[in-house]
């Protein structure tokens, strides 16, 4: 009797690897389809906010200090618009030609901060594909 418990139990446990297994394949395109296509536009959407809170985080941190905000020449007429036309606090919007489409970066003094959602996606599509990877390694382990 035991034996054909631990046979079912062994059986059962396959099984249900076989299961998780053939769903995560099946899940990997939507998942990658998601990340490639759905995420670049909720970053680029959720862009401006981002500039806009980290923008009064430093305009109250550097009171009457000017503020650089650097931007791609790509994306500065989009953020420039976005600027009221008067700011309580000194603020100059400049082109970098070393940065992405995407990428911000915020300095007053020597302080700084950048935001980097390429990077972001990037860095998000990595572990992705690193998830699949590993969950493929470990099938063929199996």
């Amino acid at each position: 009797m035991s034996d054909d418990l631990e046979r079912n139990l062994r059986d059962l446990a396959f099984t249900y690897h076989e299961a998780k297994d053939h769903l995560l394949r099946s899940l990997e395109p939507l998942i990658h389809d998601i990340v490639g296509q759905v995420l670049p536009e909720i970053a680029k959407n959720s862009l401006p906010p981002i500039v806009a809170e980290r923008l009064d985080g430093f305009a109250r941190l550097h009171l009457n200090q000017p503020i650089e905000l650097a931007v791609s020449a790509q994306d500065h007429d989009a953020v420039q618009a976005l600027l009221p036309p008067k700011t309580l606090f000194p603020l100059n919007v400049v082109k970098d030609p070393s940065m992405k489409h995407g990428q911000i970066r915020l300095r007053s003094g020597k302080l700084g901060c950048d935001i980097d959602m390429p990077a972001l996606l990037s860095d998000i599509q990595g572990a992705v594909d690193d998830f699949f990877t590993l969950t493929t390694r470990k099938q063929a382990h199996v």
